[in-house]
């Protein structure tokens, strides 16, 4: 009798060390830097770009029709954690009073926007034309998505079809893209 094909290596972990320098990614870069949101912020938007690149220069229908998800769902943490981060560095509530606030937004994006803009408001006010644009987007997303889960799974907690696949939609990649580059803030020195 043939001996039965193995699929995985008896012992091997996932989350290996070694290995040559260029198949390293050093996760904890960003902690002596003060930016550890920058290295998960970067990070999504990066890699949502990259993956638009690939499935329109692919040409591939399928590719485009598939990677949209992950792809909306990176562009999406992307904005959460900006968002995020501004008002944890800016806000003059106690830490107390955000962490308050950060437990009942959870995932919903004007949620954290309405925090975000007064602080905008408040450093900012000579730009209101684009603090109403960025209002009108993150409404946007946060339409189609108020939860995070609707480009994450295909299905409720419930086991309905997410609203998402009953509302089809066709969204345009590169307009996305470039809509979201719009939308980065300019990094710290």
């Amino acid at each position: 009798m043939p001996e039965k094909e193995k699929f995985f290596k008896k012992g091997e972990n996932l989350f290996v060390s070694s290995g040559e320098c260029s198949e390293l990614a050093d996760i904890g870069w960003s902690k002596n830097r003060g930016i550890e949101f920058a290295a998960y912020t970067e990070g999504y938007k990066n890699a949502a770009d990259e993956l638009v690149k690939l499935a329109v220069e692919s040409g591939d229908r399928k590719k485009r029709d598939t990677y949209v998800f992950p792809i909306c769902f990176l562009y999406r943490q992307f904005l959460e954690l900006e968002m995020k981060e501004l008002f944890m560095e800016y806000s003059t509530k106690t830490k107390k009073e955000k962490e308050e606030i950060i437990k009942n937004v959870s995932h919903d994006l004007e949620g954290i926007w309405g925090e975000v803009e007064s602080i905008l408001k408040k450093y900012f006010d000579d730009y209101k034309d684009d603090i109403r644009i960025l209002k009108e987007r993150i409404k946007d997303f946060n339409e189609i998505d108020k939860k995070s889960f609707e480009f994450r799974y295909p299905i409720t907690k419930n086991l309905d079809r997410v609203d998402l696949l009953e509302n089809r939609k066709m969204i345009n990649l590169n307009e996305l893209k470039e809509r979201m580059n719009e939308m980065v803030r300019p990094q710290k020195g």
